[in-house]
């Protein structure tokens, strides 16, 4: 239950990389928030992940949001932690 922040952002015409880092940020805090609902009461280590994950991100929007620099540093980050990790998997899927 995203409450349809996300949607509504994703739908926006005036779409830029900040309001699409919004929305999946948006979209992350939701799945977050019912991890924590579903942890609680019973699971404190699960509580306290979920706790520590909704603490990252507001880190990073709040990184994020100081600027077009540091939100271009954080999406070219993204692009080469995926980059990193295909060629990790090519690497370990080549056969000997």
């Amino acid at each position: 239950m995203s409450f349809g922040l996300s949607e509504e952002l994703q739908r926006r015409k005036d779409r830029s990389n900040r309001l699409i880092a919004y929305a999946n940020f948006a979209l992350y805090v939701s799945g977050e928030l019912k991890r924590a609902a579903a942890f609680y009461p019973d699971d404190v280590p699960g509580l306290a992940w979920a706790a520590r994950n909704l603490f990252e991100a507001y880190l990073i929007v709040k990184y994020i949001d100081q600027s077009d620099e540091p939100l271009s540093e954080w999406v070219g980050q993204g692009i080469t932690d995926e980059t990193d990790f295909i060629d990790g998997m090519l690497f370990y899927a080549e056969p000997d």
